[in-house]
């Protein structure tokens, strides 16, 4: 497992000092790049029953089950202390919208974007609250200290510091969870030569059988993780040292009918004209909550730094003017495409083709961007499912 680890380091192009593509927040020399690592020893109940499962299959298995990757999801949730830089406290089930909100919203249950046990399919499913939106972030302390004056959803709109709040925790949700993700991708790729190797091939005439395995995938989260990682080191040094204006925003109110909460990263790629939003190779990115409250949905972007409020200076005034169609239209369009997904209430349902659509136009987004092409008309209602209702 030490030479794979290190095999699919090397073939990343990892520098030891670099942080490890297990996410553990060690350095690689420090963790799946050492000799003896904790992280790989950790994994040793995981590796028994994936080879296990493999001999079951006859000594070769196309793919990972289910069972085990689940059971990777829940190392790689343990794992993880309180984000927090210099904490390393235990990090509790944090809530990125306050259970007893979601509770007197949605009553004792919601849809959440997720997968069911037994199934790898990724859709709305229905939810406890007490485990929607969800994930072991913060410790008991930071997560009290930093949010109290936020947890209530009571804003003020002009208050700059309460608004940087709302953004550091979806960025820190958002952290967590492209965290976890690719701890389990690299508990997989790990394990993966020996389940797909074929015992009974080894001592077969045409001599040993490598196994060739693409790491083009896991490397992009890697990527992914890097970036996520440097805003949120960037958002957390501004909140120590109360620099609010280290981001820009733009809150709008309108009227809705059905309960809503959403928080997370997004990177639009154009603006409303079809103008590239970013010509550099600097990543940028908005911070983006949504929420419901006294029958009106809250709207608040928030651009991460002086190159994100750079490149959608001309998109959040575009926003700020439109009218409330196109405004929620495009909003609709930004929850689409986004890794994470809003809480929905548990009636609303999302039919087999809209689901399809969400995939279709992630997978189109990320092509698009790589063409440097627009992704697509961010006014068209009709490419984006509907969360926001006028």
């Amino acid at each position: 497992m030490n030479q794979i680890a290190r095999a699919i380091g090397r073939a990343m192009k990892i520098e030891d000092a670099a942080l490890c593509f297990c996410a553990s927040d060690k350095t690689f020399n420090e963790c799946c790049g050492r000799e003896r690592s904790e992280q790989l020893t950790l994994l040793a109940k995981f590796f028994d029953k994936a080879v296990a499962y493999r001999d079951s299959q006859g000594g070769t298995i196309g793919s990972l089950p289910l069972g085990l990757w689940h059971a990777a999801e829940k190392r790689s949730l343990r794992r993880f202390g309180c984000i927090y830089p210099g904490c390393g406290n235990r990090a509790i089930n944090s809530h990125l919208i306050p259970e007893n909100v979601l509770r007197a919203n949605f009553g004792g249950h919601c849809n959440a974007y997720g997968s069911l046990d037994g199934e790898m399919t990724w859709r709305f499913i229905r939810m406890g609250v007490g485990r929607a939106g969800s994930l072991p972030v913060f410790c008991a302390t930071h997560d009290s200290q930093m949010f109290r004056e936020i947890d209530r959803l009571e804003i003020d709109f002009a208050a700059r510091d309460a608004l940087f709040l709302f953004a550091l925790k979806a960025i820190a949700f958002s952290l967590r969870r492209t965290q976890y993700l690719l701890g389990i991708d690299a508990q997989v790729e790990i394990a993966r030569p020996f389940l797909l190797h074929d015992k009974r091939q080894k001592h077969s005439s045409d001599g040993p059988h490598n196994t060739v395995i693409d790491v083009s995938a896991l490397h992009g989260k890697y990527i992914g993780f890097l970036i996520v990682k440097d805003l949120w080191s960037h958002s957390i040094d501004a909140f120590r040292k109360q620099q609010w204006d280290f981001m820009s925003y733009l809150c709008r109110s309108l009227p809705c009918s059905k309960p809503l909460f959403f928080g997370g990263l997004l990177n639009p790629s154009h603006d409303l004209a079809g103008r590239r939003a970013n010509n550099s190779e600097t990543p940028i990115a908005m911070a983006c909550n949504v929420f419901v409250k006294d029958e009106m949905t809250h709207v608040l972007l928030a651009c991460l730094g002086p190159s994100s409020q750079a490149a959608y200076q001309e998109l959040l005034q575009q926003l700020r003017t439109a009218d409330d169609d196109i405004f929620v239209a495009t909003v609709n369009n930004f929850l689409t495409v986004a890794a994470e997904k809003p809480l929905v209430p548990e009636t609303r349902t999302f039919t087999s083709a809209e689901l399809a659509k969400v995939d279709s136009l992630r997978r189109w987004a990320g092509e698009c961007l790589r063409l440097t092409e627009q992704v697509f008309d961010l006014s068209n209602q009709g490419q984006s499912l509907t969360f926001i209702e006028l």
